[in-house]
C-alpha cells in the first residue's frame, strides 16, 4: 500500500528539533573554558561590594524586610509583611529563603552573578535545543545578554523570568517527541512562571504559539482539526496562570492588564498623541542599540550599532540564517519590541525589556549557513564570530571599568555610613536633582539609599505596592511617604531635576525633611549644599550627600547670618 508522501513528513517530523544545515558546531562547550568563560563574565561583580543598577537594591531591601518578619522593632514599626497570592513573586520567596543563610549584600552579589550566567546558559540552552548544537557566534551573542539594560535597571524578577522563559522554550522543543509529557511539564512551568513574573509568562505564550504556528507550517500541518488541537494544548497551559492572574490583587489595580490606551487617548485629547508616538519611537530605538549595557551610554550605542550591523549584513547576504523552528518567534518578538504597551501586566517600562528578549532569542537562531549548500555568498558565517569577539571584549571592559569605579564609590560610602551608624535616624528619602536620569548617575545613586539602610537599619521607602509585592508601609515611613506625594508632583520633580542654585536645593531637601523623614539621601552631578540655614550635612562625596534638618541653635545662627548679610 502507498502512503502520501505528506503522511511520511507528518510522522516523521515530530521526532526532535528539525535539524540545519548548519556549520560545524560545537555541541557544548568543555569544562575548562566554560569556567574560564564564567569568571570572564563574573569578574565586574568581583569589583564592587554593590553591583550598580536603579531598583535592584530596593527589592533587596524587600526582601531583607520579609526575612525580618518583623523581629527588628523599627522594621515592624514601618512595614507589615503582606503575602498574598500574586504573580510577581519571583524572588521574594527564593531570596526570602536564602537571606537565613547570606548576609543580604552577599546575597545581591550572588544572586546578580546567578541573573548575569543564567541569562547565558539559558540562551545557550535554547540554541542547542532548537538545533541540536550551538556555533561560536550564539556564544558571542548570548554573552551579550548578562550586562543588559534590564540588569542595571536592577528589574531582577522580570530576569528570573526571562531565563526560565527561555529555557521553558527550549524544553517545550526538546519534549516534542513526547506530547503528554511536553504538555505536563509547560503547564508546570505556565504556572511557575505567572508566580515569578506575569509579562514574562504572556511572553512566553505568546512565543510558544509562534513556534507551534511555524512547526505546523513546516510540516504542512496546518488543517483546521490540526491547528485547533495545538490552539486546546495551548490553552490547556494558559488556563491555571490566568486563573491565578485574575485571582490576584493585580488583575484588580486600576492598570490591570495595561494603562497604555487610556494614556494614548489622554494625549490625544490634549493634541499631543503623535508627539509622544514620535518620542516613543525614538525612545526604543535607543533602548535597541543599549540592550547591552555598561554604563557608558554612547559606547554602548556604538557597540549595539556593531552587532546589530554585524547580523543585518550576515542575514542580509545569507552567510548567517535563523534556525528553522524559531524564525516565526523572533518576528513576535521584534514586533514585542516595537509595538509593546509601556505598562503590562502590573510591570512597568514593559518597552525597555522586549530588545532584551529579542536578542535573547536572536542569539539562540541565529546560525552561520554553509556556503555549499545555502547561496552564492562571499562572506562564510564564521567570519563574523571574530568581529562580534571584539564587540564583546570591548563591552566586558566597559563594564568591568564601570563596576571597579562604582566599587570604589561604595567602599567610601559604606565606611560613612559605619561612621555615621545610629545618627541616620529612623526613616531616609532619596532626591535627585541634575545629571541623576538613567543615562547618568542614576544607577550609581539608586543604591545608596537602601545600602545605607542595610547598613544602618534606617527604614526607607521600596517597593511595597499591595497589587505587585507582598508587603506594606506602615507608621512614620508610612506617614512621611503620603506628605512626600504632595511634594513629589511631576512637576515638582521637573523642578528638582533642573534646580540651578544651592539655595533651590536646600529648599527641597528641607522640605522633605519637614515630611516627617530623619534624613535625605541627596544626588547632583553639578555639586550639592553644605551645612547652611537649616540644613545640616552629615555625609557625602562627589555627587551624593546626606542631610537631617540643622540642630535650633544652628539654624538659629545660620539665619542670624542671612539677615546681617
Amino acid at each position: 500500500m502507498s502512503v502520501a508522501p505528506e503522511a511520511i513528513s507528518r510522522r516523521e517530523a515530530p521526532a526532535g528539533p528539525p535539524s540545519l544545515e548548519d556549520a560545524p558546531a560545537r555541541p557544548g562547550i568543555p569544562a575548562l573554558p566554560a569556567l574560564i568563560l564564567a569568571l570572564l563574565l563574573l569578574f565586574p561583580i568581583l569589583l564592587t561590594p554593590v553591583v550598580p543598577g536603579v531598583d535592584y537594591y530596593a527589592h533587596v531591601f524587600r526582601y531583607h524586610i520579609l526575612a525580618d518578619n518583623g523581629e527588628t522593632a523599627r522594621l515592624a514599626a514601618n512595614y507589615t509583611p503582606d503575602w498574598k497570592l500574586l504573580p510577581n513573586l519571583g524572588l521574594d520567596v527564593l531570596a526570602t529563603g536564602l537571606l537565613a543563610i547570606f548576609p543580604p549584600l552577599v546575597l545581591a552579589r550572588l544572586l546578580a552573578a546567578g541573573l548575569v550566567l543564567g541569562m547565558v546558559g539559558s540562551v545557550l540552552f535554547l540554541a542547542r535545543a532548537a538545533g541540536g548544537t550551538f556555533p561560536f557566534i550564539t556564544l558571542m551573542l548570548a554573552c551579550f545578554t548578562g550586562y543588559s539594560h534590564i540588569f542595571i535597571w536592577g528589574f531582577s524578577n522580570f530576569l528570573l523570568g526571562l531565563i526560565l522563559l527561555l529555557t521553558g522554550l527550549g524544553l517545550w522543543l526538546k519534549l516534542a517527541p513526547r506530547p503528554g509529557l511536553q504538555l505536563a511539564v509547560a503547564v508546570a512551568l505556565g504556572i511557575l512562571l505567572m508566580l515569578l513574573h506575569a509579562l514574562a509568562f504572556a511572553i512566553w505564550g505568546l512565543l510558544l504559539a509562534a513556534i507551534e504556528l511555524e512547526t505546523a507550517h513546516r510540516q504542512r500541518d496546518m488543517a483546521p482539526a490540526r491547528l485547533m488541537h495545538r490552539a486546546i494544548r495551548l490553552g490547556l497551559v494558559a488556563g491555571g496562570p490566568f486563573a491565578i492572574f485574575l485571582s490576584s490583587r493585580t488583575a484588580e489595580a486600576p492598570q490591570g492588564v495595561t494603562s497604555a490606551f487610556g494614556s494614548l487617548a489622554a494625549e490625544a485629547e490634549r493634541g499631543t498623541a503623535w508627539d509622544r508616538i514620535i518620542e516613543e519611537g525614538l525612545s526604543r530605538l535607543d533602548l535597541f542599540l543599549r540592550v547591552a549595557d555598561s554604563l557608558t551610554p554612547w559606547a554602548d550605542r556604538a557597540i549595539g550599532i556593531g552587532i546589530i550591523a554585524i547580523l543585518a549584513t550576515g542575514l542580509l547576504s545569507g552567510a548567517l540564517r535563523l534556525q528553522p523552528g524559531l524564525r516565526l518567534a523572533v518576528v513576535v518578538a521584534a514586533l514585542l519590541a516595537v509595538l509593546a504597551p509601556p505598562s503590562m501586566f502590573g510591570s512597568a517600562y514593559v518597552n525597555d525589556r522586549m530588545p532584551l528578549v529579542l536578542l535573547a532569542l536572536v542569539a539562540a537562531a541565529v546560525r552561520p549557513a554553509r556556503q555549499e549548500t545555502e547561496g552564492n555568498h562571499t562572506i562564510p558565517g564564521s567570519a563574523f564570530t571574530p568581529l562580534l569577539a571584539i564587540l564583546l571584549a570591548a563591552h566586558l571592559v566597559l563594564v568591568s571599568a564601570s563596576f571597579w569605579s562604582a566599587g570604589r564609590l561604595y567602599g567610601n560610602f559604606r565606611a560613612d555610613m559605619a561612621r555615621l551608624g545610629p545618627a541616620t535616624g529612623e526613616t531616609a528619602a532619596a532626591l535627585y536633582f541634575r545629571g541623576i536620569g538613567r543615562a547618568g548617575l542614576l544607577p550609581q545613586c539608586s543604591p545608596l539609599l537602601h545600602v545605607m539602610a542595610l547598613d544602618t537599619g534606617t527604614a526607607a521607602h521600596t517597593f511595597a505596592n499591595p497589587t505587585q509585592q507582598p508587603l506594606r508601609l506602615d507608621g512614620p515611613l508610612a506617614t512621611a511617604m503620603e506628605k512626600r506625594q504632595t511634594l513629589m508632583s511631576p512637576a515638582a520633580l521637573a523642578e528638582d531635576r533642573l534646580a540651578a542654585s544651592m539655595a533651590q536645593r536646600e529648599q527641597r531637601i528641607a522640605a522633605l525633611l519637614d515630611a516627617g523623614f530623619s534624613v535625605v539621601l541627596a544626588c547632583d552631578a553639578g555639586g550639592l549644599p553644605a551645612t547652611g540655614g537649616r540644613i545640616e550635612r552629615l555625609a557625602g562625596r562627589g555627587f551624593w550627600g546626606l542631610y537631617r534638618l540643622a540642630p535650633p541653635q544652628m539654624a538659629d545662627t545660620a539665619s542670624r547670618l542671612e539677615i546681617a548679610a
